[in-house]
């Protein structure tokens, strides 16, 4: 039985011109080839030697040329010479045999019968490497694809290119509104899926670096993390005949292309880099030759598609950034408890959730006692360290849905929903054993005043903070007569 041949394609389209007839030159080989399996490396890489143009041939480092048996370097359209060296050497070191198509006397635009041979020229140079016996001296017949495309006159292919044009931007259109709208990630790969009509093609994966998936900071990457990373992500997209679902968020080895489940299963796979400026996002890989690529406009669609992406990254940065601005808005800065804009946000909620979980809500009003004598013999910076240890063991005694707060200066205000009668006097001997645990200089001792509302009484928080601050004022003058 004879192996299947996996042949790697290197072309780039130039100045923004499509590959002229290589790609569907080449889907059609594979098709009439079965035995063939084509990955081609496509970009579009300019004459300038910039770090963008650089960074676009990068996608050729996708192909790990010793799994391939032969390699077909369309080294016409590669118009940066330190690629295509880097491109030569990989091949010499990975010892496949090569086929370059860089006579200077072919076409500009390959056509289809030209990317055909040279795709023969390539097999049979494999075939009679791999399996001498059986191919030695035979002369393989040569296919050649062509379109079938009955001829039509100026007048009509003129409008059929109106057509096929409106039809394009009314599909970009379409996508656009559904991009640049999402909130995430997963939001905007279903709009692509969405739209991915606008890819004229049965099968499309859009594939994304673990790095970029997983974090939108770019303070968090990697210090390589312009180019491929190990691991992609599956982001979007399926098999031609398959929902895909099963294969989204997948991850896979970079140097896979796909899932193991669908590494075999597409004959021929157009792979195109994503980036934004010099970063690398990922790869979108097509089973054919796209609508889009045929208009000149193929490169207009990926690089909506890497704005599009950045887009939902810099909206996911702006939503943490003011997400942090909300939590430094309602929390104390020295001791990360609510403060009094947090009250007026949480507090109430936590005392209406306490009445309405547990049937009583308790309010206690703390004042830490000595503070002034902690500030001038020990240091105001031992002061705040003393605020921080009693904000710590308040955070120890109560639950999550506790509410907390530094009301003021060395004040504490708590909502809790406790059902403990004692609960102020433990509070004032546990802070007591958690100082003298600490080897402290100072002791850490607090006044506390405690109110409570029962559901169905009607008694305000308010009320409960004014009963539990009497309460905590008496309690201090109490415990000064006491010493």
């Amino acid at each position: 039985m004879m192996r299947r041949c996996r042949i790697a394609v290197f072309t780039a389209e130039k100045n923004h011109e499509p590959a002229g007839s290589l790609l569907p030159g080449l889907r059609g080989f594979a098709n009439t080839h079965p035995d063939v399996l084509i990955r081609v490396f496509n970009c579009f890489g300019g004459e300038t030697d910039s770090l963008r143009n650089r960074n676009e041939y990068e996608v050729y480092q996708l192909a790990e040329l010793t799994g391939f048996d032969g390699a077909l370097v369309d080294a016409r359209r590669i118009l940066l010479e330190e690629p295509l060296e880097k491109l030569r050497k990989q091949i010499h070191e990975a010892g496949i045999p090569a086929v370059f198509t860089d006579a200077p006397d072919q076409p500009e635009n390959i056509p289809p019968e030209t990317a055909v041979q040279a795709a023969d020229w390539m097999l049979r140079l494999m075939r009679r490497i791999y399996e001498p016996e059986e191919y030695e001296g035979a002369d393989l017949p040569l296919q050649i694809y062509r379109g079938t495309e009955p001829s039509a006159s100026c007048t009509e292919l003129y409008e059929r290119q109106i057509q096929t044009l409106k039809r394009f931007f009314q599909l970009q259109a379409r996508m656009a509104e559904e991009l640049f709208d999402a909130g995430s990630l997963e939001r905007l790969m279903i709009g692509v899926e969405r739209n991915r009509e606008i890819f004229d093609c049965d099968s499309y994966y859009l594939c994304i670096n673990d790095y970029y998936y997983d974090s939108y900071d770019r303070a968090e990457w990697k210090s390589d993390s312009k180019t491929f990373g190990r691991e992609m992500v599956l982001a979007a997209g399926g098999p031609h005949g398959h929902d895909g679902k099963r294969f989204i968020r997948e991850r896979f080895p970079t140097r896979q292309l796909l899932p193991e489940a669908l590494k075999e299963r597409e004959p021929f796979l157009v792979i195109y880099p994503l980036h934004y400026s010099t970063y690398s996002i990922g790869f979108l890989a097509l089973n054919g030759a796209s609508g889009s690529d045929r208009l000149n406009l193929q490169e207009s669609v990926i690089h909506f598609i890497e704005i599009a992406i950045d887009n939902v990254r810099r909206k996911r940065m702006l939503r943490k950034l003011n997400e942090a601005l909300d939590d430094l808005y309602v929390h104390d800065g020295l001791t990360g408890l609510y403060n009094r804009f947090g009250l007026e946000r949480y507090g109430k909620a936590a005392f209406k959730r306490a009445l309405d979980e547990d049937g009583e809500a308790q309010v206690l009003f703390i004042d830490m006692d000595d503070m002034k004598e902690i500030n001038d013999q020990w240091g105001h910076e031992s002061g705040d360290e003393a605020l921080r240890m009693v904000s710590g063991f308040l955070r120890q005694s109560f639950g999550e849905d506790d509410f907390l707060m530094r009301y003021g200066g060395d004040e504490f205000l708590i909502i809790s929903g406790l059902d403990d009668e004692n609960l102020e006097e433990k509070l004032q001997q546990d802070l007591k054993a958690f100082g003298l645990e600490l080897r402290l200089p100072y002791s850490l001792e607090m006044s506390i005043g405690g109110a409570r509302a029962v559901r169905g009484e009607e008694t305000s928080l308010e009320a409960c903070m004014r009963e539990a601050d009497r309460r905590m004022y008496e309690n201090k003058r109490q415990r000064k007569k006491g010493r």
